[in-house]
């Protein structure tokens, strides 16, 4: 399982070469690879906040640190400017601030366990920022049924989650023809 998150010297392109490394490699070894991409549209813009600090919580997050990041998201408000007009102020209820050091912090705890839904599974998951790649690779004579599975369950998570707009982008397949009917067992259980 490839995950890259937002950290430190990785970038949107490491996460990239990284699916493509594998993928190269399932493909040397004639086998097919299903690959689907999906955005978490408006995720930062979407974080509950209250299912943010049950995570947290449940991090070991507490006392004075939980109450100052309460406060950092909760109480928050906005206004729209356009030339010399202001809208008045309204409440923001979702969502973590961007723009600042902590907001992709809290937004990547948010959205950290959803690598467990796929654990049970045989897809591969590649996760940068609120983009995400499922895929996994076959032999062309064994069916798999987990991609669509995984599918599902990240479509759950996602419900579960409040973060709705988990729409796939795009559904590519990668494959090689098989020569002499013969496929190395590299990735298939």
């Amino acid at each position: 399982m490839a995950v890259c998150l937002l950290s430190h010297n990785r970038s949107v392109c490491t996460n990239l070469l990284d699916c493509l490394e594998d993928w190269t490699l399932n493909l040397q070894s004639r086998h097919v690879t299903d690959v689907i991409f999906f955005d978490l549209k408006k995720a930062f813009d979407t974080v509950c906040h209250s299912k943010l600090l049950v995570k947290l919580k449940s991090y070991g997050i507490s006392g004075n640190l939980l109450s100052w990041i309460e406060a950092f998201l909760c109480g928050r408000s906005q206004s729209v400017r356009i030339g010399s007009c202001i809208s008045s102020k309204i409440p923001v209820v979702s969502g973590v601030p961007q723009g600042s050091v902590l907001g992709p912090t809290l937004f990547l705890i948010y959205i950290n366990d959803v690598t467990d839904v796929f654990s049970d599974l045989y897809v591969s998951l590649s996760l940068f920022a609120d983009d995400l790649k499922l895929y996994m690779c076959y032999k062309t004579d064994i069916l798999h049924n987990d991609l669509h599975t995984a599918i599902n369950r990240l479509t759950e998570w996602a419900k579960l989650w409040q973060l709705p707009n988990c729409d796939s982008k795009l559904f590519k397949r990668f494959a090689s023809p098989i020569r002499n009917g013969k496929s190395a067992n590299r990735c298939s259980k």
